[in-house]
Parts: structure tokens; C-alpha cells; sequence
């Protein structure tokens, strides 16, 4: 207990005879990227020496957090040797591009802004009293690769606006399927089985939400292992080709009749082709409605 009293009284009194300079700052600052602190950002002239003064902003520029003067103090005590810093105000703050513009509600919306460019040639924004921080972005309802972001430091009492000008992805949670493996064979028939479902933030504005979606599709690219399908990475297939047993379904208003037809050509889901009955050798305009199968309005 009394070597403890005997370190404090030595630790408070070395503070106390250490000679104080001052700086002035904002309460917040908005950080884009870690980088040199300008000078401007400080409210009024610094009355630290210029090492002093280096050091401490080493300290300010690649802080995350809150950061207090007693924390400055702590962490440059051996570098700011004989000095002791009094910063105004006592306990500065730190937003980051992310905590502005992934809002509760963004979040809420299950969309995420990632992957941040800054085009700023500035790596920090002083927030000043009475600003407001607005966000104007493009297309902010759909995900997409780098759309373009602003961030507004609006300031209504001195008639100031400042706009920071970015790009980043807009990402949205949703469901989305991917390959278990790849397939790289364009002209296999897809199946469920070939993709495994999971809830996941995409930029993909095209991602295929119900595997149903493949029905009477194929690749028209080989798939990677844990690859997103895509709708543009389908088309419509054959489902109807030449030489293939087909199934032809005569409709009428109360009669409903199947036989087997040759088809002259390949056709796709929808599609009127030509196709041959078997037995009969005659040739009529079938729809195409499922694999090997065509509808005939009689």
C-alpha cells in the first residue's frame, strides 16, 4: 500500500512539473482514411512544439475510438517527455464512412454499403457543432458494384456544406444459390441438387433467389465451385430435340389425347415446331410445353 501512494504521488507530481502546451480540436471528426492529419483541422494554433505535436497527432489520426486527453497523455507519456498535453475538449470523437452511412434503418433493410474509394484528397473532416451528416446515394434500393456515394457535412447556422464525394458497393441480404461444385458441363440438365441455398449480402443485382428458376434453363458458362448463379448466367434450353422419343397432347374442349410424334427440329419451352406423328405420318404444329413433350390445340 505504501509503495502504491509513493507511485502515485511520484506519477502526479512528474505530471504536474511537466510543462503544458495546448491544442484545440472538435468535438467529432469524420475519418476517411488513415493518412496525415492536416493542420487546419485544429481550431486555433497549437502551442506545442512541432515533435510534440507530430507525435500527437501519430496518435489522433489512427485512433478508431473516443480519445481523451488523459489516453493521449497515457500513450505518448514517454515521447512527449518533458511535455504534457491540454486538449480542448477533454474527450474527442470519431465517425468512420461506415457508421454514417450504414444507418439501423440501411441495416434494417438487410442492404450494406462496402468497399469504400475515397475520392477526397482529404483524410479527415472536422463535424462541427450544429452539422448535420446527410447521405445521397444512387440507386440506394438495388445492389450493385461501385455506385456513387455522397456524404453532406451540412452546417445550417454558418451557412456551410461540404461534399465528400465516394464509391462503394451497395450490397443486399437475400437468398442466393451456389454451385457445390463446378460445373462445367454447359449442356448438363440443372437440378437442385447441383446448388446448396444460403442467406447471404450480394452485390448482384441479377442473383436467382428460387432455384425453380433453372427449370428448362442451362449454363452458358461453367460455374466455380461456390459460385453465385446469376441470370445471366442461364438461357433457354432445347427441350424438344430431333431424334428423341417426344410425347405429343391433343387438347380439344372435352377430350384429351397423347401419342408419340417425331420432332423435325430442336425447340425451346414455348416454341411452335413442326413434329411428325409416328403412325400416321402426319405432320402438324406442336407447342412446346415440358421435356420431350409438345402440346396440339385441336
Amino acid at each position: 500500500m505504501i509503495k502504491l501512494t509513493i507511485f502515485l504521488f511520484l506519477f502526479s507530481t512528474s505530471i504536474f512539473a511537466r510543462p503544458k502546451c495546448r491544442v484545440e480540436l472538435y468535438k467529432e471528426y469524420l475519418i476517411l482514411k488513415h493518412t496525415k492529419i492536416p493542420n487546419d483541422l485544429f481550431k486555433n494554433e497549437s502551442t506545442c512544439p512541432d515533435e510534440v505535436l507530430k507525435q500527437f497527432k501519430s496518435i489522433f489520426i489512427f485512433n478508431k475510438k473516443n480519445i481523451s486527453e488523459a489516453q493521449i497523455n497515457k500513450d505518448l507519456y514517454s515521447k512527449l517527455k518533458p511535455y504534457y498535453i491540454e486538449m480542448e475538449p477533454k474527450l474527442v470523437s470519431f465517425k468512420t464512412i461506415d457508421q454514417v452511412v450504414n444507418s439501423k434503418k440501411l441495416i434494417k433493410n438487410n442492404l450494406l454499403w462496402k468497399n469504400f474509394k475515397v475520392n477526397s484528397r482529404r483524410s479527415i473532416y472536422p463535424i462541427r457543432e450544429g452539422s448535420q451528416l446527410l447521405i445521397e446515394a444512387q440507386d440506394s434500393q438495388e445492389p450493385g458494384k461501385n455506385k456513387n456515394l455522397n456524404i453532406v457535412i451540412n452546417n445550417p447556422f454558418i451557412q456551410t456544406s461540404t461534399t465528400i464525394h465516394l464509391n462503394a458497393d451497395l450490397l443486399k441480404k437475400q437468398i442466393i444459390w451456389k454451385a457445390k461444385n463446378k460445373i462445367q458441363n454447359q449442356s448438363e440438365r440443372l437440378s437442385k441438387k447441383l446448388f446448396y441455398k444460403t442467406n447471404s449480402y450480394t452485390h448482384l443485382s441479377d442473383a436467382i433467389n428460387d432455384i425453380n428458376f433453372i427449370k428448362f434453363k442451362k449454363l452458358n458458362k461453367s460455374l466455380k465451385k461456390n459460385e453465385t448463379l446469376k441470370i445471366s448466367d442461364l438461357v433457354h434450353d432445347y427441350i424438344v430435340r430431333p431424334g428423341q422419343p417426344t410425347t405429343a397432347v391433343f387438347n380439344s374442349n372435352k377430350l384429351s389425347v397423347i401419342t408419340k410424334v417425331r420432332a423435325f427440329k430442336s425447340g425451346k419451352l414455348g416454341e411452335f415446331i413442326y413434329v411428325e406423328n409416328i403412325k400416321s405420318k402426319t405432320k402438324i404444329i406442336g407447342k412446346v410445353i415440358d421435356y420431350n413433350k409438345v402440346e396440339i390445340e385441336l
